[in-house]
């Protein structure tokens, strides 16, 4: 009997528990740092967030009108569209290696596709923070992120603390790494805008390690910071700290530009974006006539994300 072209269901359907949501999160560096869903199901190319703007109360002028004076509607949309993405890999003409590839969550390839796929995750999650996103009521608006350094004594306004900042370091000079005054100025600047959920900031190890080492930093806090960088659970000055060594790359694909001899710093909010992506469509293992009958494992799914509040976002630029 000649052999069949694709793998039996049973072992469709184990492969695609394998290469799920929850085995591919233990992979992640950035899971939960925005506002995720991995399981969205509403129909269409797009998605978006209906933002009502920032609530005021006012004082009553009068006691029978419904709209109260100087209120005004604040409403706006943001979001973006959904691209498609997948993974494939040749698993070879064996059929048993095959079966034993896609059945044990522990196989070279199970571990690499999920590996693959959450670092595409994690890259989506800089990309929605950053990158384009779309407003009005069928998001064909694009909204580029600018970039403005944040004024002395107005924290309200930019984005940017720039890589000469000494505010808390009363003396200091000169362009330097991430230090304990830059991050106190973050803290500083997202606490004053009211953001929403918690902060993170997300650093390579390189710029972590120089704020480990800062000697501004007294001894209690300097065993705090190490603690959190080594991924112990809690936050100093009010961020949750993230390793993550693809930032600076990632921005100079979207188009930003980076001084010679910076790198870049990035605190958030949570409320800062959001990262939609839809359950994985029906994976395949099957032969290919085209790669000379070699098996391949096959998965499809579609991702978008979109930033939707600027102010949740300051840019830490440091020295290299």
């Amino acid at each position: 009997m000649p052999e069949a072209n694709v793998l039996e269901e049973h072992y469709i359907r184990a492969y695609e528990r394998n290469l799920g949501h929850e085995n591919q999160q233990r992979e992640r560096r950035l899971v939960g740092v925005i506002d995720e869903n991995f399981n969205y199901s509403e129909p269409g190319e797009s998605f978006s967030k209906d933002l009502v703007g920032k609530s005021r109360v006012n004082k009553r002028k009068d006691h029978d009108g419904r709209t109260p004076e100087g209120h005004r509607a604040a409403r706006r949309r943001r979001g973006g569209h959904f691209e498609a993405y997948d993974v494939m890999d040749d698993l070879g003409p064996d059929i048993d290696r095959v079966k034993s590839s896609v059945t044990d969550p522990t196989s070279d390839l199970l571990m690499e596709q999920n590996m693959a796929i959450a670092r595409a995750d994690d890259e989506r999650v800089i990309h929605s923070i950053l990158g384009k996103s779309m407003s009005g009521k069928n998001l064909t608006n694009p909204n580029t992120l600018t970039l403005t350094n944040v004024p002395p004594g107005n924290p309200k306004t930019g984005n940017v603390i720039p890589i000469d900042s000494h505010e808390f370091n009363l003396g200091g000079s000169g362009e330097t790494p991430l230090t304990s005054s830059k991050m106190q100025s973050a803290r500083k600047i997202l606490r004053s805008r009211y953001v929403m959920g918690p902060m993170t900031c997300i650093a390579s190890e390189t710029q972590l390690a120089h704020l480990t080492n800062d000697e501004k930093l007294s001894s209690a806090d300097t065993n705090v910071v190490k603690s959190l960088v080594a991924g112990e659970p809690g936050r100093w000055q009010g961020f949750e700290y993230r390793p993550y060594e693809e930032l600076s790359t990632i921005a100079q694909e979207l188009g930003f530009d980076l001084g010679a001899n910076e790198e870049w710093v990035l605190c958030v909010a949570k409320s800062v974006a959001i990262h939609r992506k839809r359950v994985l469509k029906r994976p395949m293992v099957e032969r290919m006539q085209e790669r000379r009958w070699n098996w391949h494992a096959y998965a499809e799914w579609e991702v978008g994300g979109a930033r939707i509040y600027d102010e949740a976002l300051l840019l830490i630029k440091c020295k290299a």
